[in-house]
């Protein structure tokens, strides 16, 4: 859990988590995880994270559903948003000095 671990901080806010809920609970995903298994990483989730209560609303996103997580790095400092949205949030990168990256990438970074 990198996202979790000292310098790393995991944010979140409510909408953000909303977000994690609905899609962690698709039931797509139920031949693969089990609820009980999606739910205790949702709990996980909630507990190792910063809540950032109600950001300031941004509206820059091409998709303005992406909106909620620039919101989110900009009220709680964020250095880095992680993402795998190639065509909306990292065609943004390098964002109000946030970095946007993928997963691989970050993980990458880090390593270095």
């Amino acid at each position: 859990m990198r996202a979790v671990n000292e310098p790393n901080r995991l944010l979140l806010s409510q909408e953000v988590e909303d977000e994690y809920r609905e899609v962690l609970f698709r039931g797509k995903f139920d031949r693969y995880v089990s609820i009980e298994h999606r739910q205790r990483i949702l709990d996980l989730i909630v507990v190792a994270a910063d809540r950032i209560e109600r950001p300031a609303a941004v509206r820059e996103c091409r998709d303005p559903k992406d909106d909620k997580y620039l919101a989110l790095a900009l009220a709680g400092k964020a250095a880095v948003i992680v993402s795998s949205d190639v065509h909306h949030l990292l065609s943004m990168h390098p964002w109000r000095g946030i970095q946007i990256l993928s997963p691989a990438d970050y993980l990458a970074l880090k390593e270095a």
